[in-house]
């Protein structure tokens, strides 16, 4: 989502400085840099209506799995006790997703450092800024998504076990 708003940001940030009266140095710095639009989220978007569509099917499939994740391993540990293979399954293609999708996004923050670190003598901060930003939010945001699977895996292991123990004593 930060590809799709980061030229209109520097769009945005250009008509405050040509408002604001600033020396044309300083208009030609916050100019969007064609580089800037690079990486897989902005490739993807730019192949059209296309491209929108399997953008947007990656990352709701990656959300949507989440709670289907979260509801069929309570499901499994409070009513049945032979579904784990399935719930494994459907628990673990969530994080494989998250995990792709951050590190694309940190390979495209990467790929936009790189270009605006090589693009001009003095690169703009900025930019470089926004750069890592984007590389280091799309990792943590996925290492926080994988992690609160595994509380919840840890959770539901846990309801099952006790689950377990109280019909091993009814026995």
């Amino acid at each position: 989502m930060l590809a799709v708003l980061s030229p209109a940001l520097f769009v945005a940030v250009q008509a405050v400085a040509q408002e604001s009266g600033a020396p044309a140095a300083v208009e030609a710095a916050v100019e969007v840099p064609p580089v800037c639009s690079g990486g897989f989220f902005s490739v993807v978007l730019s192949s059209g209506c296309l491209g929108v569509l399997i953008w947007a099917a990656i990352f709701v499939w990656a959300i949507a799995l989440l709670p289907l994740g979260v509801l069929s391993i309570v499901h499994c540990a409070t009513l049945r006790s032979r579904c784990w293979p399935l719930t494994t399954k459907v628990l673990l293609c969530g994080p494989v997703f998250l995990f792709v999708l951050g590190w694309l996004g940190f390979v495209q923050g990467l790929i936009g450092l790189g270009w605006t670190m090589a693009s001009a003598s003095s690169p703009d901060i900025g930019l470089l800024a926004y750069n890592i930003a984007q590389s280091l939010f799309s990792v943590s945001g996925t290492l926080f998504l994988i992690h609160l699977y595994l509380v919840v895996f840890l959770i539901s292991f846990v309801i099952m076990h006790f689950k377990h123990k109280q019909m091993d004593r009814d026995s």
